[in-house]
């Protein structure tokens, strides 16, 4: 580990940084040590997507008539035991123009998310009698279920984040608030006291049965109410849970629970994902339906425990092994290979994501290939594509690392195969090469994945403002860019900061500058092997043409980092201001969740042009057709 004195705090550059996985068409600059660190780095507050936003706050001084804060008023309305209310899938949708392009590429993001979780689809208006027409109105807010026609559905100011996105959408699919369901008395107290008169219509009980679905009352629902909306008294709850356990976890503005999810595929008779294709953790014998094809007498073992140190999916138990599958490569031929594929797959979308974790703790030039091989109707081979290599000498052996590889299907059937290479035969005994929970969505992949090893220990050992910075990584646009992380943020105790950075490439006079109109997105990603119960926290921004560095007038904070940057000796490159956010996520969160496994987390980072959504408004009764 180096560390540089700088002015009040330390730089960190860990070992282990040198190696990240990433989706294809994306590199890692060089990470060479010492690092070296600027003062002059600049770091800027992030206003979009905040933190914990207060709906009813928010929603004060809305025009539109709300009840319970931000639902517009159908009195009566609740699509819960009432069919008329209930959407035809796909839902039509417009996306205003006055929507900010952080907030449309937010609730396209959203869109996805439903697919992945659920069987709820989204399709772009065509004329439709009925459509979700989301804009940026005087609030938070929305109907509770389908009231035909043109609906409005309002992302206003303050409200372009992922949970505020996820939880209007779930008043438009017809859920009212987890604290008004019928059976709320026997889990929390609703104290009358400490509300004025006028907000206590916010808190009737619902008298529908039927609104509990027969699942437990959710006390971690992105439904439920804080403690402390519209309460007179900031020292006084207006909502106590009856389990004082309990009391903290109620509120949360990050992900929808199992149980609003369980409640949703409940309503619209979801049966599966819309999204997912595929998950193994190879915990049963027929490991997932996979094909062996023997190859010099080389062959993917199911394994259970051994010299690999335990498997992935159970590292976070208190159980000491699983099942993963194996390649032997301390004995054998150098150049022989082991191939294991999968079963067919019969695609929705041209694009897929194959994510896998692997370890490898054998010789330097033991490799694990990718390959994508697609068929025509007629079951003839139509064609095998290497997706991608891993090699032994890129990796820090003895760890699980995560990979993503982005699969393009232009046929109606494919498959997708795990090809290991043994490199010098027996380089080291007992190596080998072994994966493990594999997951096939239609997704795009993430740009970049930062491996951040032992992020445990560096929340004991870091002082506040304490900085571990990325390598840099390249974009599919070409763009540079990395990021700064303090484990704790300083300001505020409890919370990780983040910030993102452009960084220079050899390419950069070939790009356009500034680089505006381009969304931010980082990912701290659950490692729950399932991926239907992942809780992935996400924040996000858009770069802006009037965001200007601090310390040089006139220049752009997005321009060339060689004019807008300083030098950085550890990756021989210029790194750009850093723009983020001082409580990016609480440690709550981080340890509540599958955020950090076996002491790591992963961050992946998009950088994505953006500038196409623009324009997104359609005029109402336009038909494609």
């Amino acid at each position: 580990m180096a560390i540089v004195m700088i002015v009040a705090h330390r730089v960190f550059l860990l070992e282990i940084c040198i190696f990240y996985i990433f989706s294809s068409g994306v590199e890692s600059l060089p990470c060479v040590h010492p690092i070296v660190w600027s003062p002059l780095l600049q770091e800027h507050e992030v206003t979009e997507n905040p933190e914990n936003v207060n709906i009813p706050q928010i929603n004060l001084n809305s025009s539109m008539p709300l009840i319970e804060a931000d639902i517009a008023v159908e009195l009566d309305r609740n699509a819960i035991g009432n069919e008329s209310y209930f959407w035809k899938l796909p839902i039509p949708y417009i996306l205003g123009d006055g929507l900010g392009l952080n907030a449309k590429a937010i609730i396209l993001q959203t869109f996805e998310h439903f697919r992945l979780k659920t069987c709820i689809d989204f399709k772009p208006y065509d004329g439709d009698d009925a459509f979700l027409h989301l804009q940026k109105l005087d609030g938070c807010w929305s109907f509770i279920g389908r009231i035909g026609g043109g609906q409005n559905l309002s992302i206003g100011e303050r409200c372009d984040s992922a949970a505020v996105v996820q939880h209007e959408l779930l008043h438009a699919l017809g859920f009212f608030h987890e604290h008004s369901r019928s059976d709320r008395d026997d889990y929390i107290t609703i104290h009358w006291e400490a509300m004025e008169p006028d907000a206590k219509h916010n808190f009737i009980k619902k008298n529908v049965e039927k609104d509990t679905f027969n699942t437990p009352y959710d006390y971690f629902s992105i439904m439920h109410y804080p403690p402390w909306f519209f309460s007179n008294d900031k020292n006084k709850p207006t909502i106590s849970t009856n389990i004082l356990h309990f009391q903290k976890l109620i509120g949360q503005t990050y992900d929808m629970s199992d149980n609003d999810i369980a409640k949703l595929n409940h309503l619209y008779n979801c049966t599966s994902s819309l999204a997912l294709l595929d998950q193994c953790t190879f915990e049963t014998l027929n490991i997932c339906g996979m094909i062996q094809q023997t190859v010099n007498d080389q062959q993917w073992i199911h394994a259970f425990g051994g010299n690999i140190q335990g498997d992935h999916t159970l590292t976070h138990t208190n159980q000491n092994f699983g099942h993963y599958m194996l390649l032997n490569t301390s004995f054998g031929r150098e150049g022989h290979v082991a191939v294991l594929e999968s079963r067919y797959f019969h695609p929705k979308r041209k694009e897929q994501c194959l994510e896998f974790s692997f370890k490898m703790n054998g010789g330097p030039q033991d490799r694990l290939a990718i390959w994508m091989i697609m068929y025509e109707e007629d079951d003839a081979e139509q064609k095998a594509e290497n997706v991608g290599v891993i090699t032994g000498k890129e990796v820090k052996l003895e760890i699980w690392h995560l990979a993503h590889f982005q699969l393009q299907s232009n046929t109606k059937r494919f498959r997708y195969a795990f090809q290991g290479m043994l490199g010098e035969t027996g380089a080291v005994k007992d190596g080998g090469i072994a994966f493990d929970n594999i997951i096939l969505t239609e997704t795009s992949c993430p740009m970049a994945v930062w491996h951040v090893h032992n992020f445990s220990s560096l929340l004991f050992s870091l002082l506040p403002n304490d900085k571990v910075i990325s390598p840099c990584f390249i974009g599919h646009d070409g763009y540079g860019f990395g990021l700064v992380l303090k484990p704790h943020g300083g300001k505020v105790k409890g919370y990780t900061s983040i910030f993102f950075q452009l960084c220079s490439t050899k390419d950069d006079g070939k790009l356009i500058w500034p680089a505006i109109n381009q969304q931010v997105l980082i990912t701290v990603l659950d490692q729950t092997p399932d991926v239907l119960l992942r809780r992935s926290f996400s924040r996000s921004f858009v770069t802006k043409i009037d965001e200007l560095h601090s310390g040089k007038p006139n220049t752009s904070a997005w321009h060339q980092p060689s004019m807008a940057g300083s030098y950085h000796q550890h990756c021989d490159c210029f790194r750009g201001p850093g723009y983020g956010w001082t409580k990016f996520i609480s440690h709550v969160y981080l340890r509540r969740y599958k955020l950090i496994r076996n002491g790591d987390i992963f961050i992946s980072i998009d950088f994505q042009d953006v500038s196409n959504l623009h324009q997104t408004e359609r005029p109402i009764g336009s038909s494609s057709t």
